[in-house]
């Protein structure tokens, strides 16, 4: 089976150029030179030309992250926004709503959508849909495609023909209906192979809570060196719709949560929860719900 593109794996295309006002400021300079030497001398930082120099230097970077802003739009690993929407219309795809939102309410609730991570998977995952042999990222498409309230969706195949969907809802949404959306998608013969038995189970969800004491050197304000602990260990345990960071098979290692603990002043890390490394399956995601850091005490020098 192909194996789904991991977009954030993806370097930024050699379009898209590094923007340097020094540089351009300097070829500049040196183009003149170029042509008349005698000035060598006369080119100084006060000079009215070099200030001529800087402000033609800001409006050449301008275009230059304008075009490199033009490139993106046009990439689906880079594009966001209305440019993003524009692409995947393409493919007869738009984006989803999760909350309708209330316009009649006072204040008017605006509604939600689907964020440009959501929506680029499911762009690159509906190539694998397309096929009449159900290959890897079919069945996590359809999933995706059939509610907004699908956070993850992932498939194994215990037995030839036989197909697990395995379903994470979106916290809060209504996980029996979530689920009779996809059940009723995975129940329509025009959508999947008639040969393929297909059945839909909600993901299991393991919870877990992240316990640390910090040794603090002297020096640092220790509420600060805290709350960038906690703030980091946060991004790396926080559910995420980017590519590579989807709940579901995404294991939690106990070296990266040390490595995320690790907050500049941080001179020892003690992890008491958890004691080892909380390993998921295709049908299992991790969830953080606590996290607690104490200090263990500043030490001088």
């Amino acid at each position: 089976m192909k194996a789904v593109i991991d977009l954030s794996r993806i370097a930024p295309p050699d379009a898209v150029r590094t923007v340097s006002m020094e540089a351009i400021v300097g070829a500049m300079k040196a183009d003149l030179l170029g042509r008349m030497p005698e000035l060598t001398d006369a080119i100084r930082e006060s000079d009215p030309s070099m200030k001529i120099f800087e402000g033609q230097a800001v409006r050449e970077g301008q275009w230059e992250a304008r075009v490199n802003a033009s490139v993106r739009a046009v990439m689906v690993a880079w594009a966001k926004g209305a440019d993003l929407e524009n692409l995947v219309a393409g493919i007869d795809m738009v984006r989803q709503v999760v909350d309708p939102g209330n316009p009649d309410a006072s204040p008017p609730v605006l509604p939600t959508y689907e964020s440009d991570d959501r929506l680029r998977r499911r762009c690159v995952l509906y190539w694998n849909s397309i096929s009449n042999g159900a290959p890897e990222g079919f069945y996590p498409f359809l999933a995706l495609d059939a509610s907004a309230d699908v956070y993850d969706a992932d498939s194994t195949s215990p037995a030839p023909c036989e197909i697990v969907v395995h379903v994470l809802p979106r916290q809060g949404g209504d996980a029996a209906a979530i689920l009779a959306a996809v059940q009723a998608v995975m129940a329509d013969m025009r959508k999947v192979p008639q040969g393929d038995r297909v059945s839909v189970q909600a993901a299991t969800v393991k919870p877990y809570r992240v316990v640390a004491e910090l040794e603090i050197a002297g020096g640092p304000d220790t509420t600060v060196v805290v709350e960038t602990a906690r703030t980091r260990t946060t991004e790396y345990t926080a559910w995420s719709e980017e590519f590579g960071r989807t709940p579901l098979g995404r294991s939690i290692s106990v070296p990266l949560l040390h490595a995320a603990l690790a907050a500049e002043g941080v001179r020892n890390i003690t992890l008491l929860e958890p004691l080892g490394p909380i390993d998921c399956a295709e049908h299992e995601a991790a969830r953080c719900t606590e996290i607690i850091i104490t200090v263990k005490g500043a030490a001088n020098g």
